[in-house]
């Protein structure tokens, strides 16, 4: 955490940290479904992506490991209390300053609205939305969709639509 903040500082590129929880199955059906979309591979570069696992850690404990002291320090300091978030944050002269903060699991449409509602741009000659995904992993489903219920009902497991934990 301590190491994207700095670079955010010193280069004045907005954060995006998506704050998920281990147990959480709308975070893992967002990771999948969502943030692999390549709508938002067109952002690449122009702001530090982070992804930060919330554990249920105490600051009080002297064997929490610093790396989760950390993360637990700036989720409650940007007041997260659901999973997932995706916090746009602004890091100048080491204050943090959230600019856009998104609660639950969106759409694909949603996230991209909100990075530019930040005034994070695509990169020069980067497609708003290209054919195929990105590290060689297929496309989900919920890509392209501009609804949040309709991506994902596009991709969630039937089982997690219906309410019904795995």
């Amino acid at each position: 955490v301590r190491e994207v903040l700095t670079k955010a500082d010193s280069d004045g590129k907005l954060i995006v940290a998506v704050i998920i929880a281990n147990r959480c199955d709308w975070c893992r059906i967002y990771l999948a479904h969502v943030l692999r979309c390549d709508g938002l591979n067109a952002f690449s570069g122009q702001a530090h992506f982070v992804i930060l696992f919330a554990l249920p850690v105490s600051l009080d404990n002297k064997n929490t490991r610093a790396e989760d002291r950390n993360i637990k320090e700036f989720t409650d300091l940007l007041k997260i209390d659901g999973y997932p978030t995706t916090s746009i944050i602004r890091v100048r002269d080491k204050t943090i300053t959230p600019v856009v903060e998104i609660s639950g699991a969106v759409s694909e449409a949603e996230i991209v609205g909100a990075l530019t509602k930040a005034g994070i741009k695509p990169g020069v000659g980067a497609p708003r939305l290209v054919k195929s995904a990105a590290v060689g992993l297929p496309e989900p489903a919920a890509c392209g969709r501009n609804a949040t219920s309709e991506a994902l009902a596009a991709s969630a497991p039937l089982e997690v639509q219906r309410g019904v934990l795995p």
